[in-house]
């Protein structure tokens, strides 16, 4: 049995332009994943300075002393812990929803790619601890009105972070 390949050269053409559109498919896909990389990295960027400078890192100082110093309502005052906690409450929904949009898993830095994202974890599973803390601590001994705020970061972590919901409101949601 003999194998015979007719090749006609007018067919050439075709089989240029098939080949060169496969190429140009492969190479759109290729860049197609890096640029998503890039992107990623620049959202996981921009919610680690998001977490950790400018106001948000302003209010977590102030909910940090008002939690862990002594008489530190004291030192930092009633409103101004109140404006701090609405603010943390504000950096976690910017950081969830570049979160939903990446699919980043905020809460497990065992399931997160890179160092990068082991930080980030780490920043806003303490951000939310230090909400949780605050709220259940001096909510109602400030006279807070923050139902709306605080359901909607309930359910976020409900929704989103079932773990961190598990270690931090599980309980209190039953009660």
């Amino acid at each position: 049995m003999e194998l015979q390949m007719n090749l006609d050269w007018g067919d050439f053409p075709t089989w240029l332009g098939s080949s060169g559109a496969l190429v140009a498919a492969c190479l759109a896909g290729i860049i197609s994943l890096q640029l998503r990389s890039r992107e990623r990295k620049q959202a996981i960027s921009s919610i680690h300075i998001d977490l950790t400078t400018g106001e948000t890192a302003q209010a977590r100082n102030v909910i940090g002393t008002v939690l862990y110093a002594t008489d530190g309502l004291d030192l930092v005052g009633q409103r101004e812990a109140i404006s701090a906690l609405f603010k943390l409450y504000w950096a976690v929904q910017r950081a969830q929803n570049t979160y939903r949009v990446y699919r980043l898993d905020a809460a497990a830095p065992g399931k997160m790619q890179g160092q990068e994202e082991f930080f980030l974890s780490w920043n806003f599973r303490e951000l939310v601890e230090n909400i949780v803390t605050f709220h259940r601590d001096y909510g109602e001994r400030l006279h807070i009105k923050d139902e709306d705020a605080w359901n909607s970061f309930e359910e976020r972590l409900r929704a989103g972070y079932p773990d961190l919901f598990n270690e931090f409101l599980a309980s209190s949601a039953e009660g």
